[in-house]
């Protein structure tokens, strides 16, 4: 069969029929044949969800959504994995429309953040999972913003990092995610949900506990994973004069921890209230 013919019959029957006209050992030398017009059919009939469409591609589609790891997003390492991403966006690059390696799982905020980004600088290029393997690079940091109340956090990309082009990458997905505001959102939350056992630790009588407790929660955060934002809010922590020497001793007043045995009475718009 020629090339046209090849492209003719791809563009006006089924994927079924195509499969049945090329014989097996041809198949992958076909493959490279297959022009942005097929893939844009291919992709409105077979995968997305719409009248008409076929929808059997969604396999594929559920299929790589629960190969990530624990349903964590690879581009925030924070959001629920819910739809796939097109690395290279379809509205540029309708030939990777389908192609599974294009195909990326992540969550709804990532999805729409990214947009599409076409530019194929180097240095702008979003980290891709499939390729970049940057688990054992420590590129996240985060900072206690000192003498602020409640205990606030600031995220940055490492500024140390030795290979500027990833570096200019690692900044740009940071930036077009907007993950120093979701992280320091979640920061504050995270460290209010600690806060109680911080103070019991620095309570017990043994100067080294609340430190010990604080590393303790950093190395076991970063188990899951080194740049985890969790593990960087034990980091700045640990990396704050202010919070170590100053803070600590006020969080059970400005948190309004109870103090053991001793039960404060119910609150009422700030004032104690004696039912």
């Amino acid at each position: 069969m020629s090339l046209r013919g090849i492209i003719e019959v791809i563009n006006n029957i089924t994927i079924e029929e195509v499969l049945n006209r090329i014989g097996d050992q041809d198949r992958v030398n076909y493959l490279k044949f297959i022009d942005s017009k097929s893939m844009k059919t291919v992709y409105e009939k077979y995968f997305v969800n719409t009248k008409g469409s076929k929808n059997i591609g969604r396999d594929v589609y559920e299929y790589i959504i629960s190969k990530a790891e624990d349903d964590l997003c690879p581009y925030c390492l924070h959001g629920t994995v819910k739809t796939v991403d097109h690395y290279l966006p379809k509205a540029y690059f309708i030939s990777y429309a389908v192609t599974p390696i294009n195909l990326l799982p992540c969550c709804s905020d990532c999805n729409k953040n990214k947009k599409d980004i076409r530019d194929l600088t180097a240095n702008k290029m979003f980290i891709n999972p499939y390729f970049d393997n940057i688990n054992d690079l420590n590129w996240l940091e985060c900072k206690l913003i000192e003498n602020q109340w409640p205990i606030t956090f600031k995220y940055n990309v490492k500024e140390d990092i030795e290979n500027e082009i990833l570096k200019k990458r690692l900044e740009m997905q940071f930036e077009s995610l907007e993950l120093g505001t979701l992280y320091a959102s979640n920061a504050v939350r995270y460290f209010r949900g600690r806060v109680k056992l911080i103070v019991e630790e620095y309570e017990s009588g043994n100067e080294e506990a609340p430190i010990q407790f604080l590393i303790s929660s950093k190395e076991s955060m970063e188990i899951y994973n080194l740049n985890a934002w969790q593990a960087k809010v034990y980091e700045a922590l640990l990396n704050s004069d202010w919070f170590l020497v100053d803070a600590i001793n006020h969080l059970r007043e400005y948190y309004h921890i109870e103090d053991k045995g001793v039960p404060q009475l119910p609150r009422l718009n700030g004032v104690f209230h004696n039912d």
